[in-house]
Parts: C-alpha cells; sequence; structure tokens
C-alpha cells in the first residue's frame, strides 16, 4: 500500500462532497477558487485509479479475468447497494404519478454503460455512478493490457485513451454519434494515462533521500488545482456532467500525486493516520454522502433556515458526511467483501451483555 496515496484518496472524497454540500449556500458568498475546487476531486480519484493499476500489477502476473473480477467485487456490490436505495426513492416518489423507472435505464445503470438520463444529462439511476462508468472502462482496457508484455502495456493503454480525446475533438454534440462515442472521448480520461505515466516514472517502493522536489511538486499541483480556474476554465458545453477538466484540474492532480509518490520514496508522510483511515474508506465515503447530504439540505429547506446558519452548516456537512462514510465502510463494505468481523464483535459482545446481566439477576 502507497499510504500517501491512500491519504490522497481521502481528500478526493472530501472534495466531492464539498461539491454537493455547497448546494446548503443560497448566496453567493464563497470566493470563486473557494467553490470551485471541489470539482477535482474526481480527476484526483481517475489520477490515482492509473497509478494504482499499474502499482498493482507491475510485478504480478495476472489475466484479465482475475482483474476484472476483482474489480467488479470491489465496485459492484456497494453501488447496487446505493442504486437500490435510488430506485426506491424513485418509486416511491413517483407513486402517484406512475412508474419512474425505465428498465433498459435500470440494466444500463447496473452493467456500468453510460446513457442519457434526461436531455443533456449523462447519469446512471444513481448520479454519483458516472465516474465508475470511466473507472470500468478504463479497467477494461487496462485489463486487454494484460495480453501484452508488462513494459508496452502502459504506452498500449495511453495512445488508446489519447486517441480517444482526439477523436473527442471532432464530436461535439451528444447526436453525433451517441452516447457512447461522445463519453468516451472526452478530454478526462487522460487523468487515467497521467496516473499511469506517474507510477512508471515515480516508482513506489523505491529510495529517494531529497524530499525537497517532491514538496515542490505537491505545492504547485495544490496551487493550479486550487487557483488554476484563473487560467483553465471548465468549458460551458451542454453537457453533464462537465468533462473537459484536464487542464483544470488533471495536470495538477497529476503533479499533486507525483508530489506525494515522490514523498513516499523518501519516506515522508503527508497526513495522519485517521486521514489515511480515511482513504481506506474513500469509496464508501463517494457512495454514501450524497443521500446524506440531500436528507441535511431537505431539512434546512424544511426549516428556513437563513444564510448565515446554512454557510456554517455546509462543512459541517461534510465532516459529518466523512464520518457516515467511516460508518458505511465498517457496516456495508468491509462485509459485503466478506470481512464480518464487526458483525461477529457485536454478536460476542451482545452475548457477553446478555451473559453478565443474567448472572446479576441470578446473585440477586
Amino acid at each position: 500500500m502507497v499510504l500517501n496515496i491512500q491519504i490522497l484518496r481521502g481528500i478526493a472524497a472530501a472534495l466531492v462532497i464539498w461539491v454537493h454540500a455547497q448546494e446548503l449556500i443560497v448566496r453567493d458568498v464563497l470566493p470563486h477558487s473557494i467553490k470551485q475546487f471541489g470539482y477535482g476531486g474526481v480527476d484526483l480519484f481517475f489520477v490515482i485509479s492509473g497509478f494504482i493499476m499499474v502499482h498493482i500489477t507491475k510485478n504480478r502476473n495476472i489475466n484479465i479475468f482475475e482483474l476484472m473480477k476483482k474489480r467488479i467485487y470491489r465496485i459492484a456490490p456497494l453501488y447496487y447497494l446505493f442504486t437500490l436505495a435510488a430506485l426506491s426513492a424513485i418509486l416511491l416518489k413517483g407513486l402517484d404519478n406512475g412508474p419512474m423507472v425505465d428498465i433498459g435505464d435500470t440494466i444500463r445503470s447496473l452493467t456500468f454503460i453510460p446513457f442519457e438520463k434526461e436531455d443533456g444529462r449523462l447519469y446512471p439511476i444513481y448520479y454519483l455512478g458516472w465516474t465508475l462508468n470511466y473507472e470500468m472502462f478504463f479497467y477494461s482496457i487496462f485489463g486487454v493490457s494484460l495480453l501484452f508484455h508488462k513494459h508496452i502495456r502502459v504506452a498500449f493503454i495511453s495512445i488508446i485513451l489519447i486517441i480517444l480525446s482526439i477523436v473527442g475533438i471532432f464530436i461535439e454534440n451528444l447526436s453525433d454519434h451517441g452516447v457512447l462515442a461522445f463519453f468516451y472521448t472526452r478530454p478526462i480520461v487522460l487523468d487515467f494515462v497521467v496516473g499511469m505515466l506517474i507510477a512508471v516514472c515515480v516508482p513506489v517502493p523505491g529510495r529517494s533521500s531529497n524530499a525537497v522536489p517532491w514538496w515542490g511538486c505537491l505545492a504547485v499541483g495544490t496551487a493550479w488545482f486550487v487557483f488554476g480556474g484563473e487560467f483553465f476554465v471548465i468549458g460551458s458545453i451542454p453537457v453533464a456532467p462537465p468533462t473537459d477538466t484536464f487542464f483544470r484540474f488533471g495536470v495538477p492532480s497529476g503533479l499533486i500525486v507525483a508530489g506525494a509518490a515522490g514523498l513516499e520514496r523518501s519516506q515522508t508522510r503527508i497526513g495522519t493516520a485517521l486521514m489515511q483511515r480515511a482513504g481506506d474508506a474513500s469509496y464508501s465515503i463517494y457512495l454514501s454522502h450524497y443521500f446524506f447530504v440531500a436528507s441535511v439540505i431537505a431539512v434546512v429547506d424544511q426549516l428556513a433556515l437563513g444564510d448565515p446558519l446554512r454557510l456554517l452548516l455546509a462543512p459541517i456537512t461534510t465532516m459529518l458526511s466523512i464520518a457516515v462514510g467511516f460508518c458505511t465502510y465498517h457496516l456495508l463494505e468491509r462485509p459485503l467483501a466478506g470481512d464480518l468481523g464487526i458483525y461477529r464483535r457485536f454478536w460476542r459482545h451482545g452475548r457477553a451483555t446478555v451473559k453478565s446481566k443474567e448472572e446479576r439477576i441470578s446473585d440477586g
């Protein structure tokens, strides 16, 4: 495990939460850079994915079927659970107006195939799953690359993704060649290329005695990530989600990941143990936060809270969402992966409590 990269995963999840928690703030009171940089959480996730896939396969003899099985077992169970929750919410909302769920859309959501959910909106049933469509696409190409020698895998994948992004220059509308052609030729796919190249150029484990250049790389990447909107503007195409974020967030994410990997080589940590655990739980944090944030917004709207309280609640909601994600990780994600330890501990504790109570009663 690359601990610094795990810490970045937790940061990426928090950034995505911040995007949605800002919906609590009605008035435009935040600086533009503070409002926008949360959108880069997805790019940071994608760069990390490219790095991790190269890192975990470079010294292992693994085939495409084994890799895809592990990736599906890692991603699908929890995502399916939240998709089911989203479907239930949609069905309950549509009880008075008839069915609001399309079977075809449901199947496409569960099989990670992008589609146009509403006019110009390329989202699955559970909104956050659009990023997983990209992840599974990348894993599929990576799986094919395992058929080749390990020294040419990164070049093979990089060429494919670069060609797709170039083709995307000529596909400006969904109607040009369809949703799939549009979705998978967006510049955001280059984030995976950046992550893979970092894994090749800054391999971990390794040893580097001088941490200063890597701190510089991390600092430049962070400054670009936060304030780069002054120079690189996200395009305003009438299609969501925004996927032309490579120069705005993808490149600085690459600098951040490279800095973190380089610091790992020099035995330098960039965060705390708690941040590392947030990285371990980042997938659960990512998937669970939307329900929690939406619930907070609904309650705040119902109570008609004023602007100052709403502004205060935005960062608080972000922190609480991370806590909810930790609970989701331990209570759902790990058990779905076969780790039932927490429930065994609950069972043993419950039995011990009952036994202790019975003994006190008999003694009395």
